[in-house]
This record gives structure tokens, C-alpha cells and sequence, in this order.
């Protein structure tokens, strides 16, 4: 990517002669959106960085992230001396230079390696809209002097960092990304009738669907208690949920209990999740809390008319009345409602305005330059 080399150059007005190295350290052993960004921050990254990963040996994101740098597998997910002599060591073999830690436990991790490393920049990207506990541990974590940098990934996580009290100078707000799409509608058809086939269903059935975890963050059981609603109202419809996570056999259960067996289907965990989405007319995310949702990004690059929750960063991608629907959280009423309406259309009334929208501002590239920009700032200012 010769371009974005010219980009660091021209912008910051410096020759880079040696490689920025930054260490990604994470704890997550379930691939969530954290991890995925990570991999879209090292596939498109200039080659001017070197990207290393830390994550625990038991982890997806190990097994995934072989291959594409030296990675180290540390054991378990909690601080201790073995793994903290690892990833110093590591450190020193690679010449680290910024450690990106891309969540809570990272965080903490990361500190621990900066008391024995000093001269490293730390960086603390902060993925959720979670209100950060005011207990004592949790604030000396916040304001530690040692934390160089924060990266939001929206405008809403940043202005939680600000009432936190986390100096605003520290604060980068730097959107997470995605590969950007379109589908056309004829791929979409194919996708449907595919799936649809696959699932014994009628391929001109009218599909809801939603693809993340299975966690009290994804509030699954509004969606299944709406789509018991839309089946008392007697629209036609079938729910398709890809993903696994904690919550799934409870979910399972609710479905049964509400007699939706019929009109629900569990996929588990897919790696074909963009023609998964493609499939859906409808993409529904009725989210608790939400950093970002870089899954309703990928809905609109896949064609879906997508609803979701007004809480966290979703604001920030669906503007009523432009690129999609906003309910209130915990409302089946409000979601069935919405999903009723988006039945009886033909066409997406909103694909061209939120398409453009997700391209201006929520690109895997703008994320990778906006990150890069960050990391050589920090080394500009080595002081």
C-alpha cells in the first residue's frame, strides 16, 4: 500500500525509515467485534507497520491470527508473573515500540508491561458504552499516567471517558470499520433462496434476522418476544439468528415457551456471516448497550433494512428517516411494529443514503489510517 505510506509521509512531513511495531494484547477468548477489527486494522495498515499479537492461548483469536505476524499464546486470562515475563520478553525480542490494548483485561495486562518497559507508548482502545465502575482499582486503571492514548470508537464511548474524567486530550474518537460493500438485488435473491432452501423454508418468505453473540448486550429475547408479537398479528416471516455465546440455550428455550419453533432458526456460528446477512430483509438489533455495532454496518452493505437500538454508537450509523429505524431499548412493541412496516415494502426505502453514509465515515481503511495517525503521533512526541 504505497499510498498510504505516502500518505504518513506527506501529512506528517517526516521519512519513516524503520517500522512502527505495536503489540495488540487482549484477553476476549470468544472473536468479537474487538478482534475483527484488530484483523481489518493489520489488512489494511501500511506496510510501514508491523502488527504483534498476545492473546491467550485458548482463544479464537489465536487460532486465527496465526499466520499473519508473531503471535504469542499466553496462558489463562488473568495477570501473573509468567505471562508478564512472556510479553516482556516478547517486547524486547520484536523491538515494541506501542502496546494497543484492545480490552479491559488488556488494559490492565498493558500497564503491568509498561512499569517493567517504560519507553513503550500504551494505547487503550475502549469498545463499549458500559458505565466504567467508579470503584477505586477501576479509576487508577483510568487515570494511570502511564496510559498514553484512548481510542473511542464513537463520539458516545468518548464522551463517557470525558464524564469519567479521563483527560480529553488523551481521547482519540476514531470509528471502528468495516471492508465496504454493495449488493446488488439479484445477489441478494441468490443469498435468500439459498439459505432458505437450506432450511426447508419457502424462498419468498419474508426474513428477520440478527448475527451476533448470544449476550444479555444483544438482548435477543426482545427480538424473539417481537416476533412472537408479528405472529399473533399473523405476518408471515421467519427469524434467523447466526452466532453462539453464553445466552443461546436460554434463548432456545424462550423460543419454545413463546411456540416460535417453527419460525426461528439457530445457525451457530458461521464464517460466511456477509451472505448470512445478505439473506435478511430485515436486519434487527435490539442492543442493550452498543459501542458502535459494526454488524449494522455490515447490514447495510448487505442490502438489509435495519432497525436497532437508539443506546450507545448506533446513532451514529442509523439516522431515521436516512439510513434506517431507531427503537428504544427493551421494546418488542416498538420492534415488532417497525418489522411489520418493513413487511409490506417492496424496496429499501433508505439503501443509497445510508450506503453513502457507512462510506464516509465508516470504512475498514479510514479505522487502519485513523490508528496509524495515532501511532505516529505518539512517537513524534516521545517526551
Amino acid at each position: 500500500m504505497a499510498y498510504l505510506r505516502q500518505w504518513f509521509e506527506g501529512f506528517f512531513g517526516v521519512s519513516l525509515v524503520d517500522k512502527i511495531r505495536v503489540l495488540h494484547i487482549g484477553d476476549e477468548l470468544n472473536w468479537r467485534g474487538g478482534e475483527n477489527q484488530v484483523q481489518l486494522l493489520m489488512d489494511h495498515s501500511s506496510d510501514k507497520i508491523d502488527h504483534y499479537i498476545a492473546y491467550p492461548k485458548s482463544s479464537r483469536g489465536f487460532k486465527r491470527f496465526t499466520g499473519y505476524q508473531d503471535i504469542l499464546g499466553f496462558f489463562g486470562r488473568r495477570l501473573n508473573g509468567n505471562n508478564l515475563i512472556q510479553i516482556t520478553r516478547f517486547c524486547s525480542k520484536h523491538k515494541i515500540q506501542i502496546l494497543d490494548a484492545q480490552s479491559s483485561g488488556g488494559h490492565s495486562i498493558a500497564l503491568a508491561v509498561k512499569l517493567l518497559m517504560p519507553s513503550l507508548k500504551l494505547v487503550v482502545h475502549r469498545r463499549v458504552d458500559n458505565v466504567i465502575q467508579k470503584r477505586w482499582r477501576t479509576k487508577r486503571k483510568y487515570f494511570h499516567k502511564n496510559v498514553d492514548a484512548y481510542v473511542a470508537i464513537s463520539k458516545k464511548i468518548k464522551n463517557i471517558l470525558i464524564d469519567y474524567g479521563v483527560d480529553a486530550k488523551k481521547i482519540h474518537a476514531i470509528h471502528s470499520g468495516v471492508e465496504l460493500y454493495e449488493t446488488s438485488a439479484q445477489e441478494k435473491k441468490s443469498c435468500k433462496e439459498k439459505l432458505l432452501s437450506s432450511l426447508g423454508v419457502p424462498t419468498d418468505t419474508f426474513v428477520i434476522g440478527n448475527a451476533s453473540a448470544f449476550t444479555s448486550q444483544k438482548d435477543y429475547p426482545t427480538l424473539i418476544r417481537s416476533l412472537a408479537i408479528l405472529k399473533d398479528r399473523n405476518i408471515s416471516f421467519v427469524g434467523v439468528f447466526a452466532g453462539d455465546g453464553s445466552d443461546i440455550e436460554s434463548c432456545k428455550n424462550l423460543v419454545k415457551e413463546l411456540g416460535l419453533s417453527k419460525q426461528i432458526y439457530f445457525l451457530g456460528y458461521r464464517n460466511d456471516i456477509k451472505d448470512v446477512l445478505k439473506s435478511f430483509d430485515v436486519l434487527a438489533v435490539p442492543s442493550a448497550n452498543e459501542g458502535l455495532g459494526t454488524l449494522i454496518i455490515d447490514g447495510i452493505c448487505a442490502g438489509c433494512k435495519v432497525v436497532a437500538s437508539n443506546v450507545g454508537g448506533i446513532p451514529e450509523i442509523i439516522i431515521p428517516g436516512k439510513t434506517g429505524w431507531l427503537i428504544e431499548p427493551h421494546s418488542p412493541e416498538q420492534l415488532a411494529d417497525v418489522c411489520e412496516e418493513r413487511s409490506s415494502e417492496s424496496q429499501h426505502p433508505y439503501a443509497e443514503p445510508a450506503i453513502d453514509h457507512v462510506k464516509r465515515n465508516f470504512s475498514a481503511i479510514h479505522m487502519a489510517n485513523g490508528n496509524a495517525a495515532l501511532y505516529l503521533e505518539l512517537l513524534r512526541n516521545r517526551g
